[in-house]
């Protein structure tokens, strides 16, 4: 994607919600430098690029990111910070705090912002609450120049008035909301109309449906807690129910725990009829926890926590894989690109960043599509951005007629002569047609190696562990192993999926960054060994995949992998014993807990044949 692209982005759904230069980039850059942006002359750091794409209302999980070592040095730092400070390991986030204020980039509001809010949380945390009150204002004002100038009516919070008012970001709400607790706990008298609250950041996230699940996962819980200090339990159960619906909905684990047993709690103080179906689903999750060693988080959510999924890849690490693909030297593409040895020697060491026509002439040496920032489509408009999403999950449920009905409003509107794209069309036509009976797997298998080629030319697929594939090429590799295994060459499946998940591995970036595309490939890896009965290899690779799903905070495919691991053990010694039951069970509860009626259909209908009664 080349950088007037995401300019271009950015200002087209600028110009649609009809916000201002100045108001977009207010407090974070200067309105020149985001029109720079927007026209191709400056790419940002990555926080700066964050905060205004979340102003924009839009979720960064639909951004592929390239990252220089230096700034995800920065984003490691972050999450080290938030893990001492979720453990109360005061001492150590003080001084990883301590050690990112030392940091040239603290000068930089957004640093200096983030700073303020985890020091704001160690203060709440030790129950030092003016200090904190006055760091979250610090926080807030660093980037809401109008912060300053706001007015309390009678004790009302004029939420409605600012965001018509003013584009604000997810972090900026969730920093507003950190102030509005911190205010309650001290006492002031500041009033909020909960459900109020609930219908506008709904209408204001409406077009992006992650960025509005990790809001008003948040947001709920703060009004639920609000609600239950004063007694209003019914009002109560109604956030809480809302929070959970959403963070089910789009297969979050984060906060999950809290929000079940705030379910239960109430639903019996209640009388509610629907309190059992709560405490079977809640029993199925804490079981898995414990039996993983993972903490079953009971107290406050905290929400000053975010779900980062963004697929990140080092700059670094990408050239230097790109380079052994062309089986060269450093030297030797130095010559070729007319390029000083010392600076390929360096972009690949991490140690500096190209120039724009510089990483330019790389990327049409080694002919690949991949850009600093891109997305899954090249498009001007997120809202196609989002639809792609949604035909990716019908898919995943296997609805594939809903799919292809929603994929067809938009294939005509992408522009073709962009690879990305031209790849998107011609995958989602095969599989569209494969899943629907028009095409056998022989024909599936050919059209996935030519929607493959389209970014990778120089690229057989059973090379791939050379590479790090981006997230379209590796849903074209895990369906190439659907079709070998439908045309009987199950292992030749195996051994695709197994390099596909090699060209991750050494990598500095923390696994969970890869989540769209590991998560993929784990699952159906243990799939594959389980039905070619490699079954030691297939328990391996399920427990691998229980412990990534637990700590990317995710659940998607929880309860089919819990389901999976006792199937295995039953296949291996040829019987389905009584204490299986139990394990059938729980992963029927989490399936149920996590909307997946397709997958307990399966097993109901896999559990009356092995056991000879009904699964309930």
């Amino acid at each position: 994607m080349e950088q007037s692209y995401l300019g271009k982005l950015i200002a087209y759904e600028r110009k649609k919600k009809k916000i201002s230069l100045a108001k977009l980039s207010s407090g974070v850059l200067t309105h020149t430098g985001l029109k720079r942006l927007e026209d191709g002359e400056r790419f940002p750091s990555f926080f700066i690029m964050e905060r205004i794409v979340e102003r924009l209302a839009r979720s960064m999980n639909k951004l592929e990111l390239l990252l220089h070592e230096k700034d995800y040095e920065i984003y490691y730092l972050r999450g080290k910070i938030e893990k001492e400070v979720e453990q109360k390991e005061w001492e150590k986030a003080n001084q990883s705090i301590s050690y990112y204020e030392s940091l040239p980039v603290i000068k930089e509001v957004l640093h200096y912002q983030y700073v303020c809010k985890m020091k704001a949380v160690i203060s709440c945390e030790k129950k030092e609450g003016k200090k904190a009150l006055k760091l979250l204002e610090e926080a807030l004002k660093s980037t809401l120049i109008w912060w300053e100038n706001i007015q309390i009516t009678e004790g009302e919070f004029p939420l409605d008035d600012i965001l018509e008012e003013y584009p604000i970001g997810k972090e900026e709400i969730i920093l507003l909301l950190m102030w509005l607790w911190q205010m309650w706990e001290e006492g002031k008298s500041v009033r909020i109309n909960g459900k109020k609250l609930l219908s506008l950041l709904t209408d204001y996230f409406q077009e992006d449906e992650e960025e509005r699940a990790a809001l008003l996962s948040k947001v709920c819980w703060v009004l639920g807690s609000l609600s239950l200090k004063q007694g209003k339990e019914e009002e109560a159960y109604f956030f809480t129910q809302e929070g959970e619906s959403v963070l089910a909905k789009n297969k979050i684990l984060l906060y999950l725990p809290q929000y079940l047993d705030r379910l239960v709690m109430i639903g019996e103080k209640i009388d509610d009829l629907e309190t059992e179906g709560w405490r079977r689903q809640r029993d199925a999750l804490k079981e898995v926890f414990i039996s993983y060693g993972r903490c079953w988080e009971t107290e406050e959510i905290p929400i000053w926590k975010n779900l980062k999924l963004t697929d990140i890849y080092l700059l670094s690490e990408f050239l230097e894989k790109e380079r052994r693909v062309c089986i060269k030297s450093q030297q030797e593409i130095a010559f070729d690109l007319e390029i000083d040895p010392k600076t390929i020697s360096r972009l690949e060491r991490g140690h500096y960043k190209p120039k724009t026509e510089t990483f330019q002439k790389i990327r049409d040496y080694y002919k690949i599509a991949r850009d600093v920032c891109s997305t899954r489509l090249i498009t001007e408009d997120f809202h196609l951005l989002e639809m792609e999403r949604e035909v990716s999950v019908y898919h995943h449920l296997n609805c594939h007629e809903e799919a292809e009905k929603l994929y067809l409003t938009f294939r005509n509107k992408l522009d073709l002569s962009w690879k990305v794209n031209k790849q998107f069309v011609l995958y989602q036509d095969m599989i569209c047609s494969h899943q629907l009976g028009r095409i056998g797997h022989e024909e599936a298998l050919e059209q996935c190696k030519k929607a493959f080629h389209v970014t990778r030319p120089n690229v057989s697929p059973e090379n791939v562990d050379r590479i790090i594939l981006s997230r379209g090429e590796c849903m074209i590799i895990n369906y190439m192993g659907i079709c070998y295994r439908k045309m009987g060459q199950i292992e030749k499946t195996i051994d695709l999926l197994e390099k596909a998940r090699w060209g991750y591995r050494n990598s500095k970036i923390d696994s969970k960054y890869y989540y769209m595309t590991l998560g993929l490939l784990y699952s159906n890896l243990v799939e594959h060994y389980e039905l070619s009965n490699r079954f030691e290899e297939a328990m391996n690779s399920v427990e691998v995949a229980i412990h990534y799903e637990l700590d990317c905070n995710k659940c998607s495919d929880l309860g089919y992998l819990i389901s999976m691991k006792q199937y295995i053990a039953d296949r291996s010694r040829g019987s389905f014993l009584e204490e299986g039951k139990k394990v059938y069970q729980q992963s029927f509860q989490l399936m149920k807990l996590m909307k997946r009626e397709l997958l307990m259909d399966d097993l109901k209908n896999g559990y009356r044949e092995w056991y000879g009664e009904e699964l309930i």
